[in-house]
């Protein structure tokens, strides 16, 4: 008989070490990093063929100095310059394997220290190439092949950002890593040596000394803005020698460093500058010294990377763009933040908020302040212990039972269905209530039912659209039946008429604590009488109910600190109906729609939403005392809605409800002192409007909010930042007979004369911290003139400067300005701004996340309609410039479901990162109420932020549905793929171009009907931006747009 299929070798432990024994490291092939003793067959000569500026060298006769692969490549854009920009080609391109690369890192670690600080080379460029014809496909070299490239031709080695090393310094790592590891010296002729013409020792005699290349965070060449950021070299006494030139190269002669002068020190009191080593170090202000080598290890030739960045520059970018804000009115720079961290989704959110609650509040009269704010607050909203695990499933509901399904598990068998009693509440008797057999799932498993329905939605669609609704969601209990409540499944509220006989189709989610899951798809159910109690509660769920809680809701009535944004734009219907009329005056429309019960609702344009949710908690020693805070910020909306993690699995653990996406980040000291001030304001009017509410000028006036000192620990630096349009807040701050406190004005008099134009008896001040509030009141003053666009400054610069990739996620994607003719000085176009960088650089990747479905309400069909299509022009803006290199996508939801997105993050080139709700459009960036946190973790990881680095690869996966590994033996090739930025990008494309593979959808165009009039784009979109208040007048002045 004919073997069709011919024995196969199997790898075994015993014959893996045979090979090993027989090849030495050769058995390991690509994956090991073996080194060639000679690069070329002439050694180059140092006046002519080392360009130290350009960090290049010419060879003759190329030879492979690594075994790699070699491909050819017409436009190398990933490989750059000493100025950051890419390479022109074509170019030939020898890349070590991954796996090689990864050991070359660990060898230069073991060998000259840990962490590495020294730039590893993952490639060589061999430029000056003809692109030959056809173009060959991808080759692998053995170390002192020659590449076949012929006469001379330039050279350049690269680390993992694409950015250049000094080859000579390279030359010299080299020549010590075979001298002390002679198995890695292999080459194609075995004779070859470091002696040899081209060999390791003459191109290591061309320099010697320590070359040091400075970058900013984006690998940019580091061109400060201002003397005030300049690097400087210094001698061991902090003596000036040279500044470093914007080029970013410069040498270092023995006892010289890099940092400020002492004399610089001496003069600097705002110190915005922070430096460190690039590759692996933590950006401060600490004078760098090259280290001193290991014993017995002597490189003739050094290179190392150094990252400076001045932070006021990197995070909130040119201020002075508009001329409006005056420098005491700008947002603060907290160069260290305490306890910061980056939170992924709507648990981590509410876990960070349980976390920052426990041991509050304090006990033995100490001090206490609390402040929640959001568009809308469930008290009764009960959160879990903390982030991570012990906030997510299967930890959290407890008890975890660990009890995984079995092949009998059936809820369908069994399953029976009656209408709601209508004596529950009204429009109770819409509702049904499903009962799953006794064990008919295991102990603490998961059940989720979901309702099948086909609906019209004007708002996307003439034709009907299958819908999975919310549905309901229990927690099985062994013995007991699971009682599931479904609330108006058939879609009949409030005066439709039941059918009968009612036949409900559902579909059945069941998840163990192990981690199956299995679902049971259109399960019909009949439902029978007769009507049936609902009487279960949420407290299965688990959690605590943190804000009613007696201390908090204490607190809360005290001292007034809790304020609501409800928009019925935004699908959250105002609890009190605004007065009819027509306002007169600016002040008085924004006045109009304001309420100054508890929880407060601040002045605000019709349709203009507020979206951040705060809690901010202070205590301190004495109530006298400066409070020391601790914040959390985010979009998720304090209401069950944010009890959500894993959409895509039916959100196991958590009440039903709809699928979102909502990130944020935690903070103490001075940040959260911010973000403290900011929902002070928000919850409180400026002065006393009741006996019942002081203002917030009365609260803040003691000691105990005075403003934190500088904080000495955390690697974070960040700034809050502020989004509002003018006249809100404090609409009378914006009279022209009020102006902008100066530093010597006294509190009192702008206190008179803003109570003589709210018409209010003007309280005496006598504060201990004058200084402190009149800070307060000039930006107050400030905001109700001009407004604030703190967000759209910021990343103005950020995107002017992103020279890797571009990430955004935010419930929209649209222009931020419409100029009808010569722009304004605000009226800057992100999206165009976008699309310039793109074409100016090449290498830059635009990855963008949003949800199929915009944030309006779904009644609102002509505001949907223009949504849709102002996210359509504005993705084709992008895509028309190089659709290669944008990759827009809707985020993973259960199937069937549209997914939700709460914050706006921004995170580019891993080393700059926005979180808040500052959405990108041009309402969410001049119009609409919002605050955000700009950071960057000064610690690095292979040349990016650590933390901004693993943050954007759990959203990532978060909107991709990949788990996140708890270990590496777990851990998935898209997990993988995602920690770095262009191959999260390869990741991404590769599932779009073939359809999503169900971990996410291109861009959904919208609906092609005409059934539906677009809203107006002012209307829809409004520009904040009002020199006289009289367009915002004119627009909104109906109110009718609130209806």
């Amino acid at each position: 008989m004919v073997n069709i299929i011919p024995p196969q070798t199997v790898l075994t432990p015993t014959g893996a070490a045979n090979e090993l024994q027989s090849e030495g490291l050769d058995a390991l092939g690509l994956t090991v990093p073996t080194l060639s003793p000679a690069w070329a067959t002439a050694t180059p000569v140092a006046a002519s063929d080392y360009d130290a500026d350009n960090l290049t060298l010419n060879l003759t006769g190329v030879r492979a100095p690594f075994r790699a692969i070699r491909t050819f490549v017409s436009a190398p854009t990933i490989w750059s310059g000493a100025d950051g920009a890419s390479l022109s080609g074509p170019v030939a391109v020898l890349r070590l394997h991954p796996e090689a690369a990864r050991r070359l890192e660990r060898l230069v670690a073991v060998r000259y220290g840990a962490p590495v600080i020294r730039p590893v080379p993952v490639a060589i460029i061999i430029r000056g190439i003809t692109l030959p014809a056809p173009v060959p496909v991808p080759e692998w070299y053995l170390a002192g092949e020659p590449l076949g490239l012929g006469g001379s031709l330039t050279v350049s080695f690269h680390d993992g950002r694409g950015l250049p090393i000094d080859p000579i310094a390279v030359a010299a790592m080299f020549s010590d890593l075979i001298t002390w590891r002679p198995a890695l010296r292999m080459s194609q002729d075995s004779a070859a040596t470091v002696a040899d013409p081209g060999g390791l020792d003459g191109i290591v005699s061309l320099a010697s000394g320590v070359r040091c290349h400075v970058i900013d965070p984006h690998g940019w060449a580091y061109a400060p803005s201002r003397e005030l950021a300049r690097l400087k070299v210094v001698d061991a006494s902090n003596v000036e020698i040279a500044a470093v030139a914007n080029s970013g190269l410069v040498d270092l002669a023995a006892g010289q460093r890099l940092g400020r002068s002492a004399n610089d020190e001496a003069a600097d009191s705002e110190k915005p500058l922070q430096w460190g080593w690039a590759t692996s170090g933590t950006l401060a202000r600490t004078v760098l010294v090259p280290p001193d080598l290991p014993a017995g290890v002597n490189l003739a030739r050094q290179f190392f990377r150094v990252m400076a960045v001045d932070l006021n520059w990197h995070l909130l970018g040119n201020r002075s763009n508009d001329d409006k804000i005056p420098d005491f009115a700008l947002p603060k720079v907290r160069q260290s933040v305490p306890n910061f961290d980056y939170l992924v989704d709507g648990m981590d959110v509410l876990g960070a908020a349980a976390e920052i609650a426990t041991g509050f509040p304090p006990g033995g009269g100490a001090g206490m302040f609390a402040l929640a704010v959001s568009p809308v607050i469930t008290p009764e909203l009960a959160v879990p212990p903390g982030t991570g695990g012990i906030g997510h499933w299967p930890a959290f509901p407890l008890p975890n039972t660990k009890t995984a399904l079995s092949a009998a598990t059936d809820p369908t068998n069994g399953l029976s269905g009656h209408w709601r009693s209508p004596a529950d509440s009204e429009s109770a008797d819409f509702d049904v209530v499903l009962t799953i057999l006794a064990n008919a799932v295991p102990d603490g498993a998961y059940v989720r039912i979901f309702p099948r329905r086909f609906v019209e939605i004007q708002a996307i669609g003439e034709q009907p659209s299958f819908v999975r609704g919310d549905g309901g969601a229990a927690l099985a209990v062994a013995g007991t039946a699971t009682r599931i409540l479904l609330v108006d499944p058939f879609g009949l509220a409030p005066s439709g008429t039941k059918p009968n006989p009612a036949k409900l189709e559902v579909d059945i989610v069941v998840t163990s604590r192990m981690g199956q899951r299995r679902l049971f798809s259109v399960v019909a159910v009949t439902l029978s009488d007769p009507p049936e109690v609902w009487d279960v509660s949420l407290a299965a769920f688990d959690g605590d109910a943190l804000l009613n809680t007696p201390p908090l809701t204490t607190l809360f009535s005290s001292l007034n600190t809790l304020s609501i944004a409800p928009v019925p734009l935004f699908g959250l219907p105002r609890p009190v109906t605004p007065p009819g009329g027509t306002p007169g005056s600016i002040a008085a429309l924004v006045r109009q729609l304001a309420s100054e019960e508890q929880p407060r609702q601040g002045p605000r344009l019709p349709t203009q939403a507020r979206f951040e949710t705060i809690l901010a908690l202070g205590t301190s020693v004495t109530p006298d005392q400066q409070l020391s805070w601790k914040a959390v910020l985010s979009g998720a909306r304090w209401t069950w809605e944010s009890r959500v993690a894993r959409p895509d699995l039916g959100n196991p653990g958590n009440p039903a409800g709809p699928d979102v996406h909502a990130a944020g980040v935690r903070c103490e000291g001075q940040l959260a002192y911010d973000l403290a001030l900011h929902a002070l304001k928000r919850a409180q009017p400026i002065l006393p409007v009741s006996a019942e509410s002081l203002g917030w000028l009365v609260s803040s006036g003691g000691d105990n909010w005075d403003e934190p000192g500088p904080d000495s620990s955390g690697t974070v630096s960040a700034a809050m930042l502020e989004t509002v349009a003018a006249f809100c807040d404090t609409p009378e701050l914006a009279l022209p007979g009020i102006p902008i406190p100066q530093p010597t004005d006294s509190i009192q008099t702008v206190v008179n004369n803003l109570a003589d134009a709210l018409g209010l008896p003007a309280p005496t001040f006598s504060v201990a911290n004058e200084d402190e509030l009149r800070r307060k009141l000039q930006r107050e003053v400030v905001t109700a003139k001009f407004g604030q666009r703190d967000a759209l400054w910021a990343l103005h610069r950020a995107i002017g400067q992103a020279r890797e990739f571009i990430y955004i996620e935010s419930p929209t994607f649209a222009r931020t300005a419409r100029p009808s003719g010569t722009p304004k000085p605000h009226e800057v176009d992100l999206v165009e701004a976008i699309r310039q960088q793109l074409a100016a650089n090449p290498r830059l990747k635009v990855m963008i996340c949003v949800p199929r479905v915009p944030d309006f309400a779904a009644e609102k069909a002509p505001w949907v309609r223009a949504a849709l299509k102002h996210r359509k022009d504005a993705i084709q803006q992008l895509i028309t410039q190089d659709r290669n290199r944008v990759a827009a996508f809707h985020p993973i939801g259960f199937p069937g479901r549209p997914t939700a997105i709460r914050s706006t993050v921004v995170i580019v080139d891993d080393i700059w990162c926005l979180v808040g709700t500052s959405h990108f459009r041009r309402r969410g960036m001049t119009f609409d109420g919002a605050v955000d946190v700009v950071s960057l973790d000064r610690t690095m990881a292979n040349g990016y932020s650590s933390g901004i680095t693993r943050f954007r690869q759990e959203l990532m996966a978060a909107k991709l549905g990949v788990d996140v590994p708890g270990s590496p033996a777990v851990t998935s090739a898209i997990w993988t793929r995602l920690a770095q930025p262009e191959a999260a990008f390869d990741t991404l494309a590769d599932l779009l171009q073939q359809g999503g593979l169900g971990r996410c959808s291109p861009i959904w165009a919208g609906p092609t009907d005409t059934n539906v009039i677009e809203q107006s784009a002012d209307v829809v979109d409004p520009d904040g931006v009002d020199e006289d208040g009289s367009n915002l007048l004119n627009l909104f002045k109906t109110l009718l747009l609130e209806g």
